[in-house]
């Protein structure tokens, strides 16, 4: 857990800006950061070495450390040993892949291929076809991305990647499943194809979450979505039509005398429900993320501090 927690205690120091963007004075915090959630991460590997969340917590540090591709499927292979389909593991893995991390658009779209096509059916690693394409799509320019994306190779590989996986009998909705479907509501919305889209958004219901539909494009901007409530892109859901008939009750009551009951005037005052604080985690929203809020909600405690130093201590560096 405190391996995890400084991951997103680094990635605050950091920011998400691209490389170039990033002040100076923050690669500082953010390396010895990803420091103590190296050092943290490795003891809980030396002890269990079957545990998977550690591993993937270590590809994401080797990502942030900029360490050999070597040890970075070391890693990776590390976790699938233990669990083959790992979702989380396979998508750290992809991240460290991309072009913005020293990868290539090939690479990125030939490891969900075959993590994909491994997998099987019914399996969510599909969705790492749609991740794919959306991060070539966003490091190109408004053209040539557009070209890309709406393509009828893309189009029917969403399609191929969709049918063996969110749309499959076999496929099993686990507790972050919205996920996926939000996944692929997005590359179908992208690639303009309305219909598949359409069937996402019906499985989605409300329970649009953060990512990817802020995904930061180069030019642009990002895919607009409220960021407060239950999320929902604006323009994707329209009423369309008249409005709903009120109840019967309160339409007959409108010219009634009489207070407080149906059908004699003034509707009855209804209870009003208790408030209860949105839950750090809930299905359809993204894991680590706030509710109504956004951002990885770092280590802010007086220990953090205390760790970095006793890392110091333990590699023989100064904090």
């Amino acid at each position: 857990m405190r391996g995890h927690r400084a991951i997103a205690w680094a990635w605050e120091a950091r920011t998400r800006l691209p490389a170039a963007q990033v002040p100076p004075e923050r690669w500082v915090p953010f390396r010895q950061r990803l420091g103590l959630a190296e050092y943290c991460l490795q003891e809980v590997v030396r002890r269990e070495p079957a545990n998977v969340t550690a591993w993937t917590g270590l590809i994401t540090v080797a990502r942030g450390q900029q360490l050999s591709a070597d040890e970075q499927r070391r890693r990776f292979d590390a976790a699938v040993a233990h669990d083959p389909d790992n979702y989380r593991a396979h998508t750290a893995m992809l991240q460290n892949l991309c072009p913005k991390w020293g990868g290539s658009p090939e690479g990125v779209r030939a490891f969900a291929e075959r993590a994909a096509r491994d997998a099987g059916e019914g399996s969510r690693l599909g969705t790492l076809v749609a991740l794919a394409h959306l991060e070539h799509w966003v490091d190109l320019d408004d053209a040539p991305g557009r070209d890309y994306i709406r393509s009828a190779a893309v189009r029917e590989s969403l399609n191929d990647a969709a049918r063996e996986s969110v749309r499959h009998r076999r496929y099993v909705r686990r507790r972050d499943w919205a996920l996926d479907a939000n996944a692929f509501a997005v590359a179908f919305l992208v690639a303009g194809d309305d219909e598949a889209a359409a069937m996402q958004f019906l499985a989605i219901g409300d329970l649009v979450t953060e990512f990817p539909w802020r995904y930061p494009r180069r030019t642009g901007g990002s895919l607009p979505v409220r960021r407060h409530g239950r999320q929902r892109p604006h323009g994707l859901v329209r009423r369309t039509g008249p409005a709903p008939p009120r109840e019967a009750g309160r339409a007959e009551g409108a010219t009634g005398r009489g207070q407080g009951h149906p059908g004699r005037g003034r509707p009855p005052a209804t209870k009003k429900r208790a408030h209860r604080p949105a839950a750090r985690y809930r299905p359809g929203h993204a894991p680590g993320w706030r509710a109504g809020r956004g951002g990885d909600p770092g280590p802010r405690t007086l220990g953090a501090d205390r760790d970095l130093a006793a890392l110091g201590r333990a590699t023989g560096s100064s904090s």
